[in-house]
């Protein structure tokens, strides 16, 4: 700090430089490294997750109705420029479902959303787990826990009478019924 009043005093300008593996690759926004889902099925937002949350913290939970399609997008800011992010997906029991491969990021350190789709039977757990890698700090997250989808809503019953005419004419198109 004197150093920095003696230098102002003589009318000499102090420049600091971080070390160059610590410049920075991304900036506004991202600077730091996160990924985020956009809008699934019936809830409005964009629940995001940096890579300084816990690899095995909390999830953005969705409880979705069972055997109905739910669609949502995935991206990414702040990220390495020109590696692709990616979600490895697990039932509830652990097992490994499918990897929902983001787009990847230019040099601008952005992977655009990308739509994706996902179902699943009554008491089926869906877990997303991101791995990606920080744009600035160089941080590599793996299998971070995201979200979930919770398919714990029964869906509604078919229709019995799925005859399009609720009140259908016994006689047809007769004029005269006897």
């Amino acid at each position: 700090m004197l150093t920095a009043l003696i230098a102002a005093s003589l009318g000499l300008v102090a420049v600091s430089t971080a070390p160059a593996s610590a410049g920075t690759v991304c900036s506004g926004w991202g600077e730091t490294g996160h990924v985020y889902v956009i809008d699934p099925t019936f809830y409005a937002g964009t629940f995001v997750k940096f890579e300084t949350d816990a690899v095995d913290g909390p999830t953005f939970d969705f409880s979705v109705q069972a055997d109905t399609v739910i669609s949502f997008q995935l991206g990414g800011n702040g990220l390495t420029p020109y590696e692709t992010p990616y979600w490895q997906v697990f039932d509830q029991n652990g097992a490994y479902i499918t990897t929902a491969t983001a787009n990847r990021t230019g040099g601008n350190c952005v992977s655009n959303q990308k739509f994706f789709t996902d179902s699943g039977s009554l008491g089926t757990v869906h877990t997303y787990r991101a791995v990606y890698r920080g744009g600035n700090s160089g941080t590599a997250v793996f299998q971070q826990a995201h979200f979930r989808f919770i398919f714990d809503r029964v869906p509604p019953n078919p229709d019995p009478n799925p005859d399009p005419d609720p009140n259908p004419d016994p006689c047809g198109r007769l004029l005269i019924c006897l």
